[in-house]
């Protein structure tokens, strides 16, 4: 009997309007938390660079960034970077080699996964479209 109860009750609630209910935050990187640094070379003129948070129990907290750079006029450029700052997975392609503002959008990134899903795609996007990615970079700096 209690339990036809407890259904009834269940079907005839109804949050009010105008009532705000707290969303899910994400969880922010502690003081702890150790950060990992990796870098490894496509050419001698182009490189992958990935920094990552890990908690003690050796779990992906936070990655920071994962960069596609290439070496342009005697330095070092962005062309497109992935990170999760805003609790989700994000690319940000810079516009010109004159123009280092960048765009940022989520269109084509992996949505599904935990972090570690999502420190894997990123760089294996990036090493699979580098080629893509280097060409439309040159193209919008006119070089």
């Amino acid at each position: 009997m209690s339990k036809q109860k407890f259904r009834r009750n269940k079907q005839n609630f109804k949050i009010p309007r105008g009532v705000i209910l707290p969303v899910k935050q994400h969880r922010v990187a502690k003081e702890s938390d150790q950060q990992i640094d990796h870098d490894f070379a496509l050419s001698e003129t182009e490189r992958i660079r990935y920094l990552y948070t890990r908690n003690s129990k050796n779990k992906i907290t936070n990655i920071v960034s994962v960069t596609y750079n290439i070496f342009i006029s005697s330095e070092w450029v962005t062309v497109i970077y992935y990170d999760s700052e805003h609790g989700f997975l994000h690319r940000h392609e810079t516009i010109s080699f004159q123009n280092r503002n960048d765009v940022a959008t989520d269109e084509d990134v992996k949505k599904k996964g935990d972090k570690k899903d999502w420190l894997t795609w990123s760089i294996k996007d990036i090493i699979k479209r580098h080629i893509y990615y280097k060409n439309l970079f040159l193209q919008r700096s006119h070089f």
